[in-house]
């Protein structure tokens, strides 16, 4: 596995999805077919495949993981909000966009419930729907959702972070694309004072 690992960063793709092969064949047979160390390997086989982009490929793999760890976990274990997001990714990849809008939400969901208020995974899974919808046009679900992942970000991270700067830059887009131009130039505003900020503090050190 360590191994697989090492042959990964190097991009030795042929030999690190062979040795992944292999420790999930072995860990099928000593542990059996629903052992949450069988969703771990399906994920790093999976995640090899979604850097090389065979998204086909990598899909069934991660609903297996999703079965295994509902299986031994149940829906609010974060192992499971992981397996949910990832399979949400592949579905916005390979176009199908409502299941991943589904997803996307049920991930939210979870998240606001087992993480509460202020939680870096809630902001990330709301800027992601965010994403799909700016994607596909649906600019008036896509403005709450990054209005509410500027805030989450916030809370979680700190305004002088590059991510809030990110999202921000994110939601000015859109704003700009429904005519708000006031409102866009005040956030991309901001996020500009956030770069600012941080390019002084690195100088200063």
């Amino acid at each position: 596995h360590h191994l697989a690992r090492i042959y990964r960063k190097q991009g030795r793709y042929v030999e690190t999805e062979a040795m992944f092969q292999k420790v999930l064949a072995w860990r099928d047979r000593a542990l059996g077919a629903n052992h949450p160390d069988i969703s771990k390997s399906l994920n790093d086989l999976a995640a090899l495949y979604f850097i090389q982009d065979r998204y086909d490929e990598a899909l069934p793999l991660c609903e297996r993981a999703l079965y295994i760890d509902v299986t031994n976990f149940g829906y609010e274990h974060p192992d499971v909000l992981v397996d949910l997001n990832n399979l949400a990714v592949l579905y916005q990849v390979n176009g199908r966009y409502a299941d991943a809008a589904a997803l996307y939400t049920r991930v939210i969901e979870l998240e606001k419930k087992g993480y509460g208020d202020g939680s870096s995974s809630v902001a990330e899974s709301l800027n992601n729907l965010a994403n799909l919808y700016h994607e596909l046009g649906h600019f008036r679900k896509a403005e709450p959702l990054y209005r509410e992942a500027v805030d989450e970000w916030i809370k979680a991270i700190g305004v002088h972070h590059p991510q809030v700067a990110t999202v921000m830059d994110e939601y000015a887009a859109l704003l700009r694309q429904t005519g708000l131009i006031d409102q866009a130039e005040e956030m991309e505003g901001r996020a500009n004072q956030i770069r600012a900020l941080l390019q002084s503090k690195r100088a200063g050190t």
